[in-house]
């Protein structure tokens, strides 16, 4: 069973009964029942008033676990304020294409932030619902929030859409990451082969939401080809330009290379990568991409 899934299912349930049962009650037993923690802001975060919550919660007869998933949801969506103002500092000024180590600098801290918030949020979870508590993985909350920033430059519905796109495949994604980086994450031919099949679904959908420009900007920001070349290339400092040379030259290798491994094929080698990269750069530019690569 996927914990992180089964979260996310009992999340559901207790924001319905958050948003629907409760106001529906709140001139009977409910009344005067806390809000919990201040909806979007961690900064008050703190166990307050919930043994009156929790006392009213079993007065109304849910079942503990029920209980304990109400109190998580409430929880972690309290944190969001903090975890949206940590990636508001990550992304500001955020460019696809610049990369540097201002930029190596400030995933560091948010790394850094990412978990304080989290033992933090963690902490008031134990001091209400006792040590043994299940901790929830707040990893999807940071990736949703992440991708806000990174697709301001489309439009809210086009926004919305995308996001829903990128995280309904994102585990098929990593998949296919580890593919590409010749980790076999499994030894079912058939598992390969869908693992091939959902990055392009996945493809299909962006380009029915997207136009043709915006499509290869959400690649060259959200793709793990995009996010390993800002690792490789930090030392490069590229120009944009320079960037989309680079990511056009590497992100079909990267997916030819995952088919091959998919199919038990051999590396079929980047020589062609790179004598595309050179017809494009200048001789001194990209001696210098080939001496930083990596480094």
């Amino acid at each position: 069973m996927n914990p992180h899934k089964t979260f996310h299912k009992t999340a559901v349930l207790a924001a319905f009964l958050l948003g629907v049962l409760f106001p529906v009650l709140a001139d009977g037993p409910l009344a005067g029942l806390p809000a919990g923690l201040p909806a979007g802001d961690g900064s008050a975060a703190g166990p307050g008033d919930y043994p009156s919550y929790l006392r009213n919660l079993q007065t109304l007869g849910f079942p503990d676990q029920t209980i304990r998933t109400i109190i998580t949801a409430d929880v972690v969506a309290a944190f969001a304020g903090k975890r949206s103002a940590a990636l508001a500092e990550r992304y500001q000024n955020f460019q696809y294409w610049k990369v540097d180590a201002a930029g190596t600098v400030a995933r560091a801290q948010l790394t850094t932030q990412r978990r304080g918030i989290d033992e933090e949020m963690n902490l008031v979870l134990q001091q209400v619902l006792g040590a043994s508590a299940d901790l929830p993985d707040t990893s999807r909350e940071w990736e949703k929030k992440g991708l806000d920033f990174e697709l301001a430059f489309l439009s809210p519905e086009k926004r919305e859409a995308t996001k829903t796109t990128l995280l309904t495949y994102a585990k098929a994604e990593q998949q296919m990451k580890e593919l590409c980086g010749g980790l076999f994450v499994t030894e079912d031919t058939n598992e390969l082969q869908q693992i091939l099949a959902s990055h392009k679904e996945m493809q299909a959908t962006l380009r029915q939401i997207l136009l043709p420009a915006e499509y290869q900007q959400v690649e060259m920001t959200t793709s793990w080809t995009a996010e390993n070349l800002r690792h490789a290339i930090v030392h490069f400092s590229p120009t944009e330009t320079e960037f989309r040379i680079i990511f056009e030259a590497w992100r079909p290798f990267d997916e030819k290379l995952a088919q091959a491994y998919a199919n038990r094929q051999p590396d079929p080698g980047n020589q062609l990568v790179y004598a595309k990269i050179k017809e494009q750069l200048s001789a001194e530019r990209y001696d210098q991409f080939v001496s930083t690569w990596w480094k």
